[in-house]
């Protein structure tokens, strides 16, 4: 029995194409539902940790970025705009922007892992409904943020 899932293990080895269509070819049923769940998994290793790095590092310039157009007097949609980046930052704010919606929930959407926008989007929501101090509070998240940014390097090195 043993010798007989071993020969069909490695008769699915051989079969070309994607793993979906192996499995397809051999008689088993897949579940789209189930297909998108591996590009959610963490990635781990050296390259994945170079990236979220960047990314981290991006989405920080980005902040710093926004606290600029503010402490500038930049109102604050055309400075999130202005400071979103290319490709933006956080894409879901500035559709949100453009449509009139809810901005702080659309950064709360673009945070995925990268906490740091739900703490910008607290800011946002606060500034948005007292009216004052969101280019000060923006500006101590970036100052924050850089500052745990150089602690993680010291750490990793």
């Amino acid at each position: 029995m043993l010798a007989a899932l071993l020969a069909a293990a490695a008769v699915l080895l051989f079969i070309p194409g994607s793993p979906e269509r192996r499995l397809r070819s051999v008689g088993v049923k897949t579940v789209p539902a189930v297909a998108p769940i591996r590009h959610r998994l963490p990635k781990f290793g050296a390259r994945a940790r170079l990236q979220h790095a960047d990314d981290r590092a991006r989405v920080i310039d980005a902040i710093s970025a926004l606290a600029a157009e503010l402490r500038a007097g930049q109102p604050p949609g055309p400075a999130l705009l202005n400071s979103a980046g290319t490709p933006p930052v956080w894409p879901s704010a500035l559709s949100a922007l453009r449509l009139d919606g809810d901005v702080p929930e659309a950064l709360r959407v673009d945070a995925g892992v990268h906490l740091v926008l739900r703490s910008l989007a607290a800011c946002w929501e606060v500034g948005s409904a007292s009216g004052t101090g969101l280019a000060a509070a923006v500006n101590r998240l970036a100052e924050a943020s850089r500052a745990a940014q150089e602690v993680r390097g010291d750490l990793e090195v």
